[in-house]
């Protein structure tokens, strides 16, 4: 096993050296023009942006959402190749929804006769619950495993009768195997993951909404294990409609609501709550995925968080991850909505959004210290994805600030200005904040990957891993071509590699996008080398030279200052399992957060202090 040690404090290097310092020519905050100028370029595309499917002659559009990684990507991606033309430049096959995988979908219903056919013995049948019990019931306890285990061993004393009085159990338990597989076999060179033959199946027997509604809350875990399946073979169309069934069947049921104990069992009603979040932090994975409004509106849920129902580490850090989830949501519903970023607002709300991140951050910081101390018992898959989303948070919040910045800058490229205004401190400030947990999700995936533990089926770490990698490619655009990102974005294609070889067809897409891009800025900074010099042309040392990266990946990284005012304490090396130290630092701390906030104030009138105050308590309350 690799030593688990020696990339820990590589990691922390790599993430702690990005800071953009403040100059001393840095704009005056209180200047009321300063910031409306920076951020002059709509991140939001007006109109609302459609493209032509394709992949079909018949009349279609495909719409591109504005919080998505992949939008994300796609959008960056396009905006470089259009500020390169008239130069030609190679097209690029983007995956599409449900472009990942070759299908071949079973529409038959099975006869009696074969239904049962290729189901296997009852011991692998085991094996295979127990890899989805490690890789999904921690992180998404979407059915009771005690009670499942035990219908397993039922079904096989008698499979035929259970496949008669509970076709809803024996679909789901197909979709349970079709996930087991996928954890445990490995599947390079093939066009389909191992398992989707139970899955497809599964897929033929499902029952209609009228004949789910007989047994409801199998089938509310049914569609909600179906939609995570879809998604994980992004099939993010699919996926966003089984998880809106699931979230409704859910709501006819009053999952969302204080299910009372006293009537229906403390057992049960922890059951039902367990449900409940799984479905929320579902739906609003997979709403941000695909740019979609969320199934369930936050007002219309009082069920209690998970630590209400029980005291366990494994339901503390399951609230935990809930709290951050619902942070994800507002932070999309709050910031990425068709409005100008200059307007004073927009900014206004990426203050206070930090500010509740900050909040989170903290609280975070006393759950780690005070309840999650004992490493036996604790399951690092789930920190860790409490993690990688606190900091895909922190990203959504602040990306429209920096794609803002790019777009500016691809325009003074194509308009060959030479435009040296420079940025005020408090944009740079918030365009670092983004740096850093991009920074921070790939070391914190770069120590899964030296562990063995990198997700090669579940999409949520390749779709950090993807929006991270490609702020990191743009940044030092930006800035600074002496911002080198060189070192985490190698890190990036060997996590992305690994993937890759475990056969995920997504992964290598991601890769070939990340590399295109790449050849889309190298050539971008080919285009100004060869101009720099060039009689009749203007100076472009002290802004070209200062933002595109025309040494992009060569050049070294600079020091860090120590004076620096956002600069992440170096972290320790990661143990393979968590230790106090670990949990401690997972990144941008609450303090480090707060001086981001009080440096984010732009000159705010003193008569907006009160409506900010009462906003932040209505949105603190959300959030408990």
């Amino acid at each position: 096993m690799d030593d688990p040690h020696r990339g820990g404090s590589q990691s922390a290097q790599d993430s702690a050296s990005i800071t953009i310092n403040p100059s001393d020519e840095d704009a005056d905050e209180q200047s009321g023009e300063v910031w409306e100028n920076e951020l002059s370029e709509s991140p939001f595309p007006k109109p609302t942006p459609f493209i032509r499917d394709v992949r079909t002659t018949k009349d279609q559009w495909l719409y591109i959402s504005q919080s998505s990684s992949w939008s994300f990507t796609f959008r960056v991606a396009e905006m470089i190749r259009r500020t390169l033309q008239p130069e030609p430049t190679q097209d690029f096959r983007y995956l599409f929804d449900g472009d990942a995988y070759s299908l071949d979908w079973t529409n038959e219903l099975p006869d009696q006769s074969s239904i049962l056919q290729g189901v296997p013995p009852q011991d692998y049948a085991i094996y295979l619950l127990n890899a989805v019990k490690f890789n999904l019931c921690n992180i998404l306890p979407f059915f009771d495993e005690d009670e499942f285990t035990k219908q397993t061993s039922k079904f096989y004393e008698n499979p035929q009768e259970t496949v008669k009085t509970s076709r809803i159990w024996y679909t789901q338990f197909l979709v349970v195997l079709s996930f087991g597989k996928a954890f445990v076999v490995p599947f390079q060179n093939r066009t389909t993951p191992p398992g989707f033959e139970f899955f497809s199946r599964a897929m033929a027997l499902l029952p209609t909404i009228p004949d789910l509604q007989s047994e409801p809350i199998m089938a509310v875990e049914l569609l909600a294990l179906i939609s995570l399946y879809m998604y994980c073979l992004d099939m993010r169309a699919a996926a966003y409609i089984h998880i809106g069934q699931a979230a409704r069947l859910a709501m006819w049921c009053g999952l969302h609501k204080n299910v009372p104990t006293e009537v229906i069992g403390d057992d049960r009603a922890r059951r039902y709550n367990n449900l409940w979040w799984s479905i929320y932090v579902m739906d609003r994975h997979i709403s941000s995925a695909s740019g979609c409004p969320k199934a369930v509106p936050e007002e219309d849920i009082t069920a209690p968080l998970p630590t209400s129902t029980a005291s366990s580490q494994r339901h503390v850090v399951y609230t935990l991850h809930v709290k951050v989830t619902r942070l994800v949501s507002k932070v999309i519903a709050t910031v990425y909505i068709p409005d100008d970023v200059s307007d004073r607002t927009f900014l206004d709300r990426t203050r206070r959004l930090l500010k509740h991140l900050a909040g989170l951050a903290r609280e975070l910081e006393d759950t780690i210290h005070n309840e999650l101390q004992s490493t036996v018992q604790l399951d690092l898959s789930a920190v860790t994805l409490i993690t990688l989303s606190y900091h895909e948070c922190a990203i959504l919040a602040t990306r429209p600030v920096l794609l803002s910045l790019f777009k500016r800058r691809l325009r003074n490229a194509q308009q060959r200005s030479t435009d040296q205004r420079p940025y005020s401190a408090g944009i740079k400030t918030l365009v670092e904040t983004c740096a850093k947990s991009a920074a921070k999700i790939i070391d914190l995936l770069t120590v899964r990957l030296e562990n063995n533990m990198i997700e090669a089926f579940l999409p949520f770490q390749l779709a950090n891993l993807t929006s991270a990698t490609i702020i990191l490619q743009i940044l030092p655009f930006v800035f600074s071509s002496h911002l080198d990102c060189s070192t985490l974005v190698d890190k990036a294609v060997a996590i992305l590699d690994e993937m890759i070889a475990r056969g995920n067809h997504i992964a290598l897409n991601r890769k070939e996008c990340l590399f295109y891009i790449r050849d889309l800025l190298d050539r971008l900074a080919s285009r100004f080398q060869s101009r720099r010099g060039s009689p009749g042309e203007p100076s472009v040392q002290s802004e070209e030279q200062a933002t595109l990266p025309l040494d992009y990946y060569p050049i070294p990284e600079l020091p860090v200052e120590p004076e620096s005012h956002f600069l992440v304490n170096s972290i320790p090396s990661y143990p393979m399992f968590p230790n106090e130290d670990f949990l401690a630092s997972f990144g941008l701390s609450s303090d480090a957060l707060d001086s981001v906030v009080n440096q984010v104030m732009f000159g705010t009138p003193l008569d907006l202090q009160g409506s900010w105050q009462d906003e932040d308590e209505r949105t603190q309350l959300d959030l408990v």
